[in-house]
């Protein structure tokens, strides 16, 4: 989902910087389109139960539980970003 942010234009700007590890942004790319189709969910379902005039204790559920993924994917998504390039975080050998 190169279209929603800047992924691509970072791409191509820190794919060739030394110190950057290529292969760890396609996983973190892919991470962050399943971050934001969670995200999308989650908001749908909070605009589903907001138009009821009560809102059901399973919408609010559903809406508690989409949120508490959609959260863990932004985690997830965060750690694989911190991979492409973090040099200050690699454990050196002895």
């Amino acid at each position: 989902m190169e279209w929603f942010g800047s992924g691509g234009g970072g791409e191509r700007v820190g794919k060739d910087l030394e110190g950057v590890n290529a292969a760890a942004i396609e996983p973190h790319q892919e991470a962050a389109g399943l971050t934001l189709v969670t995200y999308i969910l989650a908001a749908l379902a909070a605009l589903f139960a907001l138009t009821r005039r009560s809102i059901p204790r399973w919408a609010a559920t559903l809406v508690i539980v989409l949120t508490f993924f959609a959260t863990a994917s932004s985690v997830y998504t965060a750690l694989l970003g911190g991979r492409i390039h973090h040099p200050e975080t690699k454990i050196r050998a002895r």
